[in-house]
């Protein structure tokens, strides 16, 4: 009986990005870039929910600073959602993300 749910819970695991991956890394760029421009819940929703997979992944590891970083760098997210259009740019706390992850 407990083996109906390991099939689909293995096919999740192996088809979710792993967070180490840089591909999941440019795509938490991509996503809060367009939550500051766009100032939409369903995307920065989207890009706070890939941010918690890589704060999870950093706390396993015990990469403190990474944590840290992508809890700062939701912040920034979040208030310039609230200015949308604005052409405010992430980039310095994307490349504080990738100094402290080691991205």
């Amino acid at each position: 009986m407990q083996q109906r749910w390991i099939a689909p819970l293995a096919a999740l695991v192996l088809l979710w990005p792993h967070p180490a991956d840089a591909q999941a890394w440019s795509a938490l760029e991509a996503q809060r870039q367009r939550c500051a421009e766009t100032g939409s819940a369903a995307v920065c929703r989207a890009a706070l929910e890939q941010s918690h997979v890589l704060k999870r992944w950093a706390d396993n590891a015990k990469l403190w600073r990474c944590t840290t970083a992508l809890l700062g760098a939701e912040a920034v997210m979040l208030s310039s959602s609230f200015n949308p259009g604005t052409g405010t740019t992430l980039e310095g706390s994307n490349r504080e993300v990738r100094q402290a992850c080691g991205r």
